[in-house]
């Protein structure tokens, strides 16, 4: 079971390496324009991502157990962000004001459900949404 999750674990984080290479190399060649990357994540953020939650919401049984996991997830998605904010409320004292609120947005507020929710699915399935 481990090592089919860390078989799965590997392919799912290949894959993100070779969609961030092809998107590379489509933009040092010219043939993706910053504006066409805009529009692939609006579809994304906007269509695709929505789908795929509703999707698992309108799929899934529910039980007590589900509703006890999602108050346990909250929680820790809530420690996480005080975590995040009080971490890096300490290590970006020194830069500048602007700095200091790029880095403190992007140590609270990361982006790892676009890349989380692929390999959550692959790994648990609908289930992996939900959470």
């Amino acid at each position: 079971m481990f090592l089919d999750n860390l078989k799965t674990i590997g392919v799912q984080v290949l894959i993100l390496y070779l969609i961030a290479g092809i998107g590379f190399a489509t933009d040092k060649v010219g043939i993706f324009k910053q504006h066409d990357g805009k529009r692939l994540i609006d579809l994304l953020f906007n269509v695709i991502l929505p789908i795929a939650i509703i999707h698992t919401f309108m799929t899934m049984e529910y039980s007590k157990e589900h509703i006890k996991g999602i108050g346990i997830a909250f929680l820790c998605a809530f420690a996480t962000h005080i975590f995040g904010a009080a971490v890096s409320f300490f290590t970006f004292r020194k830069r500048s004001l602007k700095e200091r609120g790029i880095y403190r947005y992007a140590m609270i507020l990361s982006n790892a459900a676009f890349l989380a929710l692929p390999l959550a699915k692959s790994l648990i399935g609908g289930e992996g949404i939900y959470y």
